[in-house]
């Protein structure tokens, strides 16, 4: 008898549980009514991946050479200020 009462009380279900158990089986509502959002997602992502590694060279390519650029335009810069007399001296007439 005691064994019997034991085992309902496990085999009863609350609502609260009941409930509980439910909410994944809504998420799976939810990802199936917007799959297609989630498959142009991942198309987006895969596409903008491909480029990245496609360009990656390129991209390289493009930061060195402007790098290059500034530290030309900045040996220029330091020569025409060694020629004249220095902005940051006060010269007192």
């Amino acid at each position: 008898m005691k064994n019997e009462t034991t085992l309902r009380r496990q085999l009863s279900v609350s609502e609260e549980t009941t409930e509980a158990s439910h909410q994944p089986l809504g998420a799976l509502e939810e990802l199936h009514r917007h799959w297609a959002l989630f498959l142009s997602v991942g198309v987006a992502l895969m596409a903008l991946g491909i480029v990245a590694t496609l360009t990656a060279g390129l991209s390289t390519i493009v930061a060195v050479d402007f790098c290059g650029w500034i530290a030309h335009a900045e040996r220029h810069g330091f020569a025409i200020v060694a020629e004249g007399p220095s902005p940051l001296v006060f010269h007192a007439d």
